[in-house]
């Protein structure tokens, strides 16, 4: 007969109970992490406990050497698999996205140890435990409902309470729904776009173009009603001169900063499951997405320089091999640049600090203001990287948080920069274009972004000689090269996708046609 349930901890000698209880504590400890603090299901704990029930019963089929590998092996999946999904709603508050699986990769992986020391080491010693335990735990008495559960059940149990496997299938479903033209890219309708006129190939009509991704710098961090903390003043008072597009939504595939460099560019949403490709793929091949036409390409065909500046490395997310394919006659990122540095050491997790890349940026722009030929100056920032951002240490820390720091930091930098231009540059042929990379992940401002999830747009913002206005019409990532090209009066464009220009009047009935279609997600 078997012993009751509350003999347990009383039988089992040598410590098999202990070794359980660490070992349900292991599993249980990724899911409570994530539901408590990152947002996830509660299901996933009910998910966690049912799977440990089933390993439990397994394990009770012998004390041989095969039960306990078997039983190790799913145990180790099991974590595995709970930690990845446990590292998305870290990085993103979300389950598994394409930028998720964008990421899953060796040359990621790197990076990803040095930035996120502490989870990692937590991470390692959760697989170490998970393995280990079941290897050496003997099998010790169980009530007899759980004996008695048989064990197919058990084994489906196993796999179909793992709440990894259910997000999965779910990030299917949506990437399944996104329906992308078989040819990518850009492509030129006509000479002559909204202020051009078609003159030559230097025409002044053709207008010098600063580009900024600020990274995560959604408009959202405007809005004072609901951060009354005030974080952009800066920008906010910049707007009033701007083209500003309120209503710029995020579709799948442009969640992260590659992801959204590729759509702004290039007109196409960076969808795994269409191009299966990811970091590595993109940082290796040749030329990726050799039959696209990007806006680096349409400018180089017309005479343009173009120049990118990052502080972060190249190599992560393949965005130097990206540029350098795609029209980008300079490339510079954190190797190039740092050695250009007064002190060489002043580095945050993720490259330069956005003061070392402005300072850097404004002798940049000067040299290329010497030339007559026309020029692309693309920057892309790093201090309001998530989850917890890296203000540079020439803003003074005003906030209680890094994230409110790096903020209010990035709207002094990228106005004092943007006012720099325009008081050295002659605007009637220069256009600048303030635009977020991507929506940002989580971070410390997270629960109020959540709340606020309606409210989450990108900010798009153009300055040139015009007044500014503001415009509700309802664009996202594939718009905005048509909208650049369009308004430096270089050509009109349009996408495979169906975006237009922002500017365009037929463009109401044309981008939520193009919207609907490629799914709108946050």
């Amino acid at each position: 007969m078997l012993a009751p349930v509350a003999h347990i901890n009383v039988i089992a000698p040598n410590g098999r109970v202990l070794g359980l209880l660490v070992l349900a504590l292991t599993h249980l400890s990724v899911p409570l992490t994530a539901c408590l603090a990152y947002g996830a299901s509660p299901l996933w704990i009910m998910g966690t406990l049912v799977f440990l029930a089933a390993l439990w019963r397994i394990g009770t089929v012998s004390s041989g050497v095969g039960t306990r590998v078997l039983c190790a092996s799913l145990s180790l999946l099991s974590y595995l698999l709970s930690f990845s999904l446990a590292v998305s709603f870290y990085m993103q508050g979300v389950g598994y996205t394409e930028a998720f699986f964008f990421h899953l990769n060796i040359g990621t992986l790197p990076q990803a140890l040095s930035s996120y020391q502490v989870p990692a080491i937590l991470g390692f010693l959760g697989l170490i435990l998970s393995t280990a335990l079941p290897l050496v735990i003997p099998v010790v008495v169980v009530p007899r409902a759980l004996r008695l559960l048989p064990l197919p059940i058990a084994f489906l149990a196993v796999f179909l309470s793992s709440a990894p496997l259910w997000s999965f299938v779910s990030y299917l479903l949506v990437a399944n729904e996104i329906d992308v033209s078989s040819q990518y890219g850009l492509y030129v309708e006509s000479d002559g776009g909204l202020h051009s006129s078609d003159k030559g190939l230097f025409s002044d009509d053709r207008k010098n173009i600063i580009l900024i991704y600020a990274e995560s710098l959604e408009s959202i961090y405007l809005d004072t009603a609901i951060f009354p903390q005030d974080y952009l003043p800066k920008i906010k008072r910049l707007a009033a001169d701007a083209h500003m597009f309120s209503n710029m939504q995020q579709i799948a595939g442009t969640g992260w900063t590659i992801g959204g460099m590729v759509a702004s560019q290039c007109g196409f949403p960076l969808m795994a499951s269409v191009h299966s490709t990811g970091n590595s793929t993109i940082a290796s091949v040749e030329k990726p997405y050799p039959d696209s036409t990007c806006l680096g390409d349409i400018l180089a065909d017309r005479g343009y320089k173009s120049v990118f500046m990052g502080g972060a490395d190249l190599a992560f997310a393949g965005k130097g091999n990206f540029l350098s394919a795609h029209g980008y006659h300079e490339v510079l990122g954190r190797e190039q640049l740092a050695s250009k540095l007064e002190d060489p050491d002043y580095l945050s997790l993720w490259g330069l600090y956005d003061d070392s890349l402005f300072a850097l940026a404004r002798e940049k722009f000067k040299e290329l203001e010497k030339s007559s030929q026309p020029y692309l100056l693309t920057l892309l920032t790093v201090d309001t990287h998530h989850p917890n951002g890296y203000p540079s240490r020439s803003c003074s820390q005003e906030f209680d948080d890094d994230m409110g720091n790096s903020l209010r930091c990035s709207d002094l930098l990228i106005s004092e920069f943007i006012r720099h231009v325009r008081n050295n540059a002659d605007m009637e042929r220069t256009l600048i274009v303030l635009f977020s990379d991507h929506l940002s992940m989580r971070n410390s401002l997270w629960p109020v972004l959540n709340e606020n999830h309606a409210a989450r747009k990108l900010m798009f913002m153009l300055f040139d000689n015009h007044p500014g206005d503001i415009s509700d019409i309802q664009g996202n990532h594939l718009n905005v090269a048509p909208t650049i090209i369009d308004a430096a009066g270089v050509a009109t464009v349009r996408t495979h996708t169906g975006a237009h220009s922002l500017f365009d009047d037929r463009l109401d009935e044309l981008t939520t046609e193009s919207v609907n279609e490629a799914t709108l997600l946050l």
